[in-house]
């Protein structure tokens, strides 16, 4: 194992000789950690975090910013997020859409108006990045209300 890996992500991690020693019962978790990783990718229960990001179409940046939130291990200084978790994740991004794609479907000409919408608390949004996001199913739902208030008033 390269200890200098090691270094930065155990305090405890001690230069010796010119190579990085660790207290025993410390070490005994460090190999654990590595056995742990080299398994899930080994069995592809574990995936790096890019390219979890890269499955749900979205940067690495966004991803990385919620690694916590998301799930994930850090193990040996990198993120890793299982294939479950992965499942999960991939149902909740594929049902947002952006600003963009949601003026289209509710029928406004630019985006901005979108924003205003969600800035007043009409439309429950997600900021995932730099991007709001909204789930089809609340753009549904204001489809709904608006189609039901003009049969009411027509």
């Amino acid at each position: 194992m390269n200890w200098r890996i090691v270094h930065g992500f155990y305090p405890d991690a001690v230069k010796r000789n010119g190579r990085w020693m660790l207290p025993a019962g410390i070490a005994d978790e460090v190999v654990e950690e590595w056995r742990r990783l080299n398994d899930g990718l080994r069995t592809g229960r574990l995936l790096p975090l890019a390219d979890a990001a890269e499955e749900c179409g979205l940067s690495r940046r966004s991803f990385n910013s919620r690694a916590t939130e998301l799930g994930a291990m850090r193990i040996a200084g990198k993120w890793y997020v299982t294939k479950a978790t992965l499942r999960r994740l991939k149902s909740f991004y594929f049902d947002l859409v952006t600003t963009t794609e949601a003026a289209r479907i509710l029928g406004f000409r630019h985006r901005s108006y979108v924003h205003v919408l969600v800035r007043r608390g009409e439309l429950e949004a997600v900021k995932i990045g730099r991007e709001t996001r909204l789930s089809k199913a609340v753009l549904r739902e204001r489809q709904e209300r608006k189609s039901n208030a003009s049969r009411v008033q027509g």
